[in-house]
């Protein structure tokens, strides 16, 4: 499951991005999956799949936003823990709320081994990454900026610190954006491609500024 993978926020949304063996974003045995329209659960270990489906499974209809969702997950998981032995795992769950005040949610149900516990992520998360590419797209990516930036820098994190890893052959990425106005939308590899063009190009102009300070 789960390699190398991000959580960036934007001014108009949140980008949930990942490595993945899948060529078609939204597969359902994917690495990110859609909750409802506002709610994205990006599933980071493998362990989790099983608790993850059996919640779902017997949770319908889901509750409706990411909060509750994640009220629901923690409440879920607390009453049927995994089996013994099952190894330490996290479900992040990613929304944004579609009416009212403007609530994000980023926040992790994870499993330790004994317990659950509920992890909240007040800014970027980053799983798996180089910390080159973490550092420049923490350098450019703001919550001041717009969900086309924050796309390219992403993705700009994901191949990149792909690359640092020998023999990896998680060769696609899969990226979902959530926004107010259109909901949970997934990105088609053309616009992946344009955007991280402009991020590898902003990324280049930033290290050599740095590289000017020394």
């Amino acid at each position: 499951m789960a390699g190398i993978g991000c959580v960036m926020n934007a001014r108009d949304g949140i980008v949930v991005a990942t490595d993945t063996f899948l060529e078609t974003p939204g597969a359902a045995n994917g690495d990110i999956r859609q909750l409802d329209n506002h709610t994205a659960c990006y599933v980071v270990t493998p362990g989790a799949i099983a608790t993850l489906d059996a919640y779902v499974a017997a949770t319908q209809p889901l509750p409706a936003g990411a909060g509750a969702i994640m009220v629901s997950l923690v409440q879920y998981a607390t009453a049927h823990p995994p089996a013994a032995g099952t190894a330490p795992f996290e479900i992040t769950i990613v929304g944004l709320s579609a009416v009212g005040p403007a609530v994000r949610t980023v926040a992790s149900v994870a499993w330790t081994g004994r317990a659950v516990t509920q992890i909240p992520y007040p800014g970027n998360l980053f799983i798996g990454h180089h910390s080159i590419p973490r550092y420049l797209a923490d350098r450019i990516c703001k919550f001041n900026v717009s969900l086309d930036v924050v796309i390219g820098q992403a993705v700009f994190c994901v191949t990149e610190s792909s690359r640092t890893l020998p023999n990896f052959l998680r060769p696609h990425v899969a990226v979902a954006t959530i926004s107010r106005d259109a909901g949970l939308r997934w990105v088609d590899e053309p616009r992946l491609q344009i955007l991280l063009d402009q991020a590898v190009a902003q990324a280049r102009r930033l290290s050599v500024e740095l590289i000017g300070l020394f």
